[in-house]
């Protein structure tokens, strides 16, 4: 298991998942492309960078900038599917909210879900849940960030 799946385990175990439904934070169209995989990171299938702007222009987050990893491991994936992690950030007029997570992405239906851990200092200062998810979905083209 990674880390992210742990903190995923201790926020359970420890009641901080609010049981309430997801809360849509904001809805991007997104734009991605091929990019050299920083530092140590050898994905089986590359990296991209992933950016988006808010389909909604009176929306709290305007923006996103995140890199996929594509192709890593995990046991948890669907068939024909491959693992997918990610590290980026929410980018609002107020500030930057920081992430990391981990997924799957199916290439026949061109959709992705991660689930993500936002930095605790972030959380706090903006006063959004630590956890939350991101799906894309490539036919509709869009990406959707829920709490």
């Amino acid at each position: 298991m990674t880390k992210l799946h742990y903190a995923f385990i201790g926020l359970i175990l420890c009641g901080s998942l609010a049981p309430s439904p997801a809360a849509t934070l904001s809805i991007f169209k997104p734009s991605d492309k091929p990019i050299a995989c920083p530092g140590s990171a050898h994905p089986k299938y590359g990296c991209l960078i992933v950016t988006g702007k808010s389909v909604n222009s009176g929306a709290a987050w305007s923006a996103f900038k995140r890199i996929a990893f594509l192709g890593g491991s995990s046991a948890a994936v669907p068939a024909r599917c491959i693992a997918v992690a990610t590290t980026g950030a929410l980018i609002s007029a107020k500030g930057t909210l920081h992430f990391r997570g981990d997924g799957d992405y199916c290439p026949k239906t061109d959709r992705a879900v991660y689930h993500y851990v936002v930095d605790p200092r972030d959380a706090k200062t903006f006063g959004v849940p630590l956890v939350g998810t991101i799906t894309y979905d490539g036919r509709k083209d869009i990406e959707t960030y829920s709490s």
